[in-house]
């Protein structure tokens, strides 16, 4: 092989070696979560993508809620990064926040509570939460919410739900 067939052939490796590693480490998937892609699994869509996020607004045009949001997020090393809030439109007596980290089970394919916060507060017009949270990798996430507002005798509710995010 001559010189100039060799750094060609040289180059050509060093091409297909690069573009071979940015392939497989731009997103860390398995193979049995790479299948799943594009699947949807009790209303959530299993994507690949570094967050998620839903919002609602109350069900009826709400006299204290407004909306609920939440957002789910890769953040890198195992670790989930959480956003909730419960807006309302006027201060309301109680206001609530639940919000649920769920988990992929691959043998049933349903998605079961893997962890779970309960927030509240009193006579305000919004409650707003972010949560950093080690999980195992290797599996699909999804966070859900509840957002409630109570004044008196009245309950206003809604609730999120976020697509399916590889961790």
């Amino acid at each position: 092989m001559n010189r100039k067939k060799k750094k060609r052939f040289l180059s050509l490796l060093l091409a297909m070696t690069v573009l071979g590693t940015m392939m497989y480490s731009a997103v860390p998937v398995s193979a049995q979560g790479k299948a799943d892609v594009g699947k949807i699994v009790n209303g959530s869509e299993l994507i690949l993508s570094d967050e998620a996020e839903d919002s609602s607004q109350s069900l009826s045009r709400g006299v204290y809620l407004a909306s609920g949001t939440v957002k789910l997020s890769n953040d890198g090393n195992s670790s989930v990064l959480m956003f909730g809030m419960t807006s309302c439109n006027k201060v309301s007596e109680k206001v609530y926040l639940n919000v649920y980290l769920e988990q992929l089970d691959d043998e049933t394919q349903s998605w079961y509570t893997y962890k779970y916060w309960n927030f509240n507060t009193v006579n305000d017009y919004s409650l707003t939460k972010t949560l950093r949270y080690t999980v195992p990798s290797g599996h699909w996430y999804r966070m859900r919410g509840a957002h409630v507002a109570i004044t008196g005798s009245i309950v206003e509710s809604t609730t999120t739900t976020t697509d399916g995010i590889w961790i």
